[in-house]
């Protein structure tokens, strides 16, 4: 499902969660929705409380792992007058549906009770005290929701008042009836005192370990509503574990990292590689239809996700991305842009609009930018004051308030979900202004980067590795952070000719005659610094310390970090990047991975490890594109992101590299009467390059060269 909306026009964000299907009929009453096992018989409802909806099979197959809510929604029901009712207990409505079925599952089996599958359906079968319990595995597998809705479980919605007594919400305390063995936690302490010890040397991932993570993050079902066993959440999260809710569109309890605890990552992460810790951060965060999209696409007709398509100006694009993030960023619909006057749409104008926006962000604001950072964004030290910040902070909680009451609005009644609150013109205004502002502009980016997470987008928004660290340091909320300050090393690694003078300023014998007071860039480092000399060797070590702290520290950063933080805690929580992924692994999430950039613009990567794929008149041994194979070849690096840009829409690969593309780099033939006389065009959206058969490798290089300085800036049909 589609929806389109122009930029200049009342933009109310969508009233439904996007993975819910459109609305049925409600079916007539009826009394029972599903039989039950006469071994395990539901406890029969009171005479009174008739159920006011049955679940058919339509039900069972689209609904299989959809929020309660939702659930009613879909029946034109409030939730907040009716409940669902599963063998006598009330489901919690921000849990998924699923979820419920399988702790109901894993009390009958610690009661001695079994499933199994008996040809095409499902028995509940009482076991004596002498056999033993099936194993968790087995359990797991037979596991066919829609054959629990049909043939397991009485379902049932029933009005609030009409809820049986003593039912009440489904409890929270099945996750941790099977305890952590205590011999698991030794072993993880001891691997990461171990490779605190040597890290040069333990520092490989635990191909036993990740097979076992492997195949129990492979039941998708389970992994996409939250009812996987407690050893996956401490081996990923360790001790920091609570349960809170993440804005998605199950709405089910996560595993996150207590804020209260110690930020410090879990030290035995590097048992698991990277892509496995981003999976599980993909099952446990952005909900189960993206789950299952992502990592089982042959089952992603289970998870259904809206599109929410804007219109916008190229000129306008900074201040229209701080109206449009804050009305939809949050939203579970993919979001897509198109630009006025231009007929593309789809992957490549939305890859686009996330370029642009950087781009803006840093061409529009340049005295918020440390220059000395380049090619990576850091604000300068002290860049964003308290009072900038202050405006940020009590916007975003009206703009939380008026995310809260659309909520709430949405959830009053059926019919008020056609009629969404009408959107305030003058606040809009205002939203839009201040994004002049360095603070606004930084929680845009924050918006930007987890929307980006998100719909999984390939962006490239370059903030410098020390600035991402404190970004996702829970620490840099509280007052007093308690961040280790920043030393000369870390600004030698953001600023070396910073760094330099002042390693320079060190080496002198005389600071005095340096004639150096205690300010830096406009910012007193003492009480009227000003007005303070630095005169001995003791006060250019502070000297230089303070420096240190502002440009790269939490001192002159914490402002700015905390607007990036806050931006995407708008749409994702933070809290688990730092947790899961190490500084470098956050950089190649936003912004790629520079290091090994130059083993994807070989001929092994685009040819031999599949790459590049020719179709439609082309071969891999075409001599076109083996010219075109050996000029990319020669490309450097602003070249490698212009000729990125014009055939995906945005300037960097994916991690993985060219392999990971999707869909994948494909060359086809452009039919030409005078082939030498046409410009090669690209489908953003298919990565598709459609190249003429060139008489000659020069010609191949003029015209893409000229195809791509054409193409930048606009989709047309080509």
């Amino acid at each position: 499902m589609d929806e389109e909306m122009d930029v200049d026009e009342p933009a109310p964000a969508p009233a439904l969660a996007s993975s819910s299907p459109p609305p049925p009929a409600p079916p007539p009453p009826a009394t029972a929705a599903a039989a039950t096992p006469p071994t395990t018989p539901a406890p029969p409802p009171p005479e009174t409380a008739a159920p006011v909806a049955e679940f058919t099979d339509a039900h069972c197959n689209a609904q299989a792992i959809t929020p309660v809510a939702a659930l009613l929604k879909s029946f034109q029901l409030d939730p907040t007058k009716y409940a669902v009712v599963l063998d006598g207990r009330r489901l919690n409505n921000k849990d998924a549906v699923f979820r419920p079925l399988w702790r109901f599952l894993q009390r009958q089996r610690r009661n001695g009770v079994a499933i199994s599958n008996a040809g095409s359906s499902s028995q509940i079968q009482s076991q004596s005290q002498s056999q033993s319990q099936p194993q968790p595995q087995a359990l797991q597998t037979q596991l066919v929701p829609a054959q629990v809705f049909r043939t397991l479980f009485h379902l049932q919605i029933l009005p609030m008042e009409l809820v049986p007594e003593g039912a009440g919400d489904e409890d929270d305390d099945d996750r941790a009836a099977d305890p952590l063995p205590e011999t698991m936690r030794a072993l993880l302490h001891t691997a990461a005192d171990l490779h605190a010890r040597f890290p040069d040397t333990v520092a490989q991932p635990c191909a036993a370990l990740v097979r076992h993570v492997q195949l129990q993050m492979g039941q998708l079902l389970m992994a996409s509503t939250k009812a996987q066993p407690a050893w996956l959440d401490f081996l990923l999260l360790g001790d920091q574990v609570t349960v809170a809710t993440p804005d998605s569109d199950s709405a089910i309890a996560a595993p996150q990292p207590s804020a209260a605890a110690a930020p410090t990552a879990v030290p035995w992460r590097y048992l698991l590689p990277f892509a496995v810790r981003r999976d599980y951060y993909v099952q446990h965060y952005l909900g189960y239809a993206r789950c299952l999209i992502r990592l089982a696409p042959s089952a992603s007709r289970m998870g259904n996700i809206m599109r929410q398509k804007v219109r916008l100006d190229r000129a306008k694009v900074l201040s229209a991305a701080g109206v449009l993030l804050n009305l939809f960023s949050h939203e579970y619909s993919l979001l897509e842009f198109q630009y006025r006057d231009e007929v593309g749409t789809g992957q490549g104008p939305t890859l686009e609009f996330y370029n642009l926006v950087v781009a803006a962000a840093e061409a529009s604001f340049p005295t918020l930018w440390n220059s000395g950072a380049k090619p990576y964004l850091m604000p300068r030290g002290g860049a964003v004051s308290a009072q900038e910040w202050a405006a940020v902070q009590a916007d975003h909680a009206h703009e939380l308030t008026r995310r809260e009451q659309r909520q709430r609005h949405a959830d009053s009644a059926a019919s008020a979900l056609l009629q969404p609150p009408p959107t305030s013109a003058a606040h809009e205004t205002a939203t839009a202004k201040s994004v002049e502002s360095g603070a606004a502009v930084l929680r845009v980016l924050g918006q930007l980067m987890a929307k980006a997470v998100l719909d999984d987008r390939v962006v490239d928004i370059p903030f410098h590795p020390r600035f991402l660290a404190l970004v996702f340091d829970p620490r840099i909320d509280a007052a007093d952070s308690g961040i280790p300050p920043a030393t000369l090393a870390d600004v030698a690694d953001v600023d070396s000719a910073l760094a330099k003078s002042l390693q320079s300023m060190l080496d002198t014998p005389d600071p005095a005659g340096l004639h150096v007071h205690f300010e830096f860039d406009g910012h007193d480092l003492i009480d009227n610094g000003s007005d303070v000399q630095v005169v001995t060797r003791a006060d250019a070590q502070r000297y230089v310390s303070l420096v240190s702290d502002l440009v790269a520290g939490a001192t002159g950063q914490q402002h700015a970090a905390r607007a990036v933080r806050t931006g995407f805690e708008w749409v994702l929580p933070a809290g688990p990047f730092a947790t899961l992924f190490t500084t470098a692994e956050l950089a190649a999430i936003f912004s790629g991975s520079a290091a090994h950039d130059d083993e994807q613009w070989t001929r092994a990567a685009l040819v031999d490890r599949g790459g590049l794929r020719a179709d439609h008149g082309y071969s891999l041994g075409s001599r076109v594109v083996c010219d075109l194979v050996d000029w990319m070849c020669t490309l450097p690096a602003t070249d490698r992101r212009a000729f990125l840009t014009f055939l995906t829409g945005a300037p960097r690969l994916p991690i993985g590299g060219w392999t990971k593309l999707n869909p994948p780099f494909t060359v086809v033939q452009r039919s030409a009467p005078a082939p030498d006389q046409f410009l090669p065009s690209v489908m953003t959206c298919a990565n598709y390059l459609k190249m003429p058969m060139y008489s000659s490798r020069a010609i191949l290089e003029e015209r893409m060269r000229v195809a791509i300085g054409d193409g930048l800036g606009s989709f047309h049909l080509s």
